[in-house]
């Protein structure tokens, strides 16, 4: 089990999902943590969540009251519920039961944004925590909670085909009950993220392979990291913060992506990150591998 929530933490992070590395608490922020999940708050946390599921009910067809959730069903289970007038519950559970709670209060601003006053700190580090702000964001009859500096993440998904994902699980909040409604058109996204999301995928190769890194795991998992420079620039619409899958060759596919850094006009820099197992050799990127802003499916890649 152990090393299944390794793999997975690692996915999360390789895919965009904010995980990071623990910290050093000081002893008021023991102090709040050990509030956080003492019984009272708990008591507090249901009673709330009650009154925001009562007010969610009177407000049919609400733009973003309503219960959300994002992760994996192991280690990350993040479940954010909100109404205008009762505010938010949170919550973080995993395997090991009860990571994090939170509640609080919610302002929607004149940006269009939702904005969270939470009533205990909140440190997003390792498995707790949750962003204060969201972009809520419709697509068809579904509704999603973005943080703002993952719209361009969200667009990503959009474009490799995670999203609109067929289950519950997944990177970015969706409201419950919505992983089975259709969708229509494109996210409702800005002019600005609307970039992000070209009608036709953008394919790429590798034609720089620059400084290559590799860090292996106490668990046998290696993380490869690469500077490379990808033959796609700004007249192809290339854009930094861009993801491309790889498609050819069938190896090293395990998370598989190139992030944009910097664009020219036909060309591009980017860091390449994958994993590979013990099942698999260590292999480091080389010129002449393909990617795609796309799904690496529409190209025949075999990914079981």
């Amino acid at each position: 089990m152990k090393r299944i929530i390794c793999i997975c933490g690692i996915l999360f992070a390789s895919f965009g999902f904010p995980v990071v590395a623990n910290a050093q608490e000081s002893g008021g922020r023991d102090s709040q943590r050990d509030k956080k999940l003492s019984e009272a708050t708990k008591s507090e946390w249901n009673d709330r969540h009650e009154r925001i599921q009562h007010e969610i009910e009177s407000l049919p067809n609400h733009e973003w009251a309503g219960s959300y959730y994002h992760g994996d069903g192991l280690g990350v289970n993040a479940s954010l519920t909100m109404a205008p007038s009762n505010g938010f519950v949170f919550v973080w559970t995993g395997c090991m039961g009860v990571y994090d709670r939170n509640y609080g209060d919610v302002t929607f601003t004149d940006q269009g944004t939702i904005q969270l006053t939470f009533e205990f700190v909140n440190d997003e580090i390792g498995f707790q925590g949750v962003s204060p702000e969201f972009v809520p964001i419709a697509w068809g009859e579904r509704h999603y909670l973005i943080e703002p500096d993952r719209v361009i993440g969200f667009c990503n998904s959009v474009n490799s085909g995670r999203e609109p994902r067929e289950g519950a699980h997944g990177f970015y909040f969706l409201r419950r009950g919505d992983e089975s409604k259709p969708v229509d058109g494109m996210p409702s996204v800005d002019d600005f993220h609307k970039q992000y999301m070209p009608a036709d995928a953008i394919k790429a190769q590798i034609i720089e392979v620059g400084e290559t890194t590799s860090t292996t795991s106490k668990y046998g998992i290696t993380t490869v990291t690469a500077k490379v420079k990808l033959n796609v620039g700004s007249k192809n619409k290339v854009l930094p913060g861009m993801e491309f899958e790889l498609y050819a060759p069938d190896v090293a596919r395990l998370g598989n992506r190139a992030k944009v850094l910097h664009v020219s006009d036909s060309s591009c820099d980017a860091e390449v990150r994958y994993i590979c197992t013990e099942k698999r050799d260590v292999v480091e990127p080389k010129v002449g591998w393909k990617y795609t802003t796309g799904s690496p499916w529409a190209y025949g890649l075999d990914v079981d």
